[in-house]
């Protein structure tokens, strides 16, 4: 597994109203060490949609993964995102990232799983391996977070293995 962080999913509207000035409280109480993290998730939720905005400080990338592709709000999205790792880690701050293109992920097909494609997207990522899901497996991946969350236990996720059938009790 990769060393990743992920930040409040509630940052990017604090940035929007605000700067990132009423965070700076808050990212001080969690001080980690930037140096060990190789992968920062930052949730964001805007317009009733998730994506996830990843910081590869090993590669110097940033990408948004954004399951329905509505790339236009991108650049605005990475450039908030760029500030408030500035000014969050700011050993971070001089990094010339380079933006690196999503558009080769797996997508939804409606309007209703955007939160489960941001959940595996970082769970593939933090797990450094290919993504290797698609709509087909939305039944079962909600299934296998909601055994997950219930048993308070992370299992490994084999798609391949995975049965179609509804959250065992």
């Amino acid at each position: 597994y990769n060393k990743c962080c992920a930040v409040s999913s509630f940052w990017y509207t604090k940035i929007l109203k605000g700067g990132p000035e009423p965070i700076k409280q808050r990212d001080k109480r969690d001080l980690i060490n930037i140096k060990s993290i190789t992968k920062i998730f930052i949730p964001i939720f805007q317009n009733n949609h998730w994506t996830l905005v990843l910081f590869d400080s090993e590669l110097k990338t940033i990408s948004h993964l954004d399951s329905l592709d509505l790339l236009s709000s991108s650049s605005t999205i990475i450039s908030n995102a760029k500030k408030y790792i500035s000014y969050s880690f700011p050993s971070l701050a001089n990094i010339s990232w380079k933006t690196i293109s999503t558009k080769n992920i797996p997508k939804q097909n409606n309007s209703i799983d955007c939160g489960v494609f941001v959940c595996m997207y970082a769970r593939f990522i933090a797990s450094g391996i290919s993504f290797n899901f698609n709509n087909d497996h939305i039944q079962v991946i909600r299934n296998h977070m909601f055994n997950e969350i219930r048993n308070v236990e992370i299992v490994d996720l084999n798609l391949d293995k995975e049965s179609t059938s509804a959250p065992s009790d």
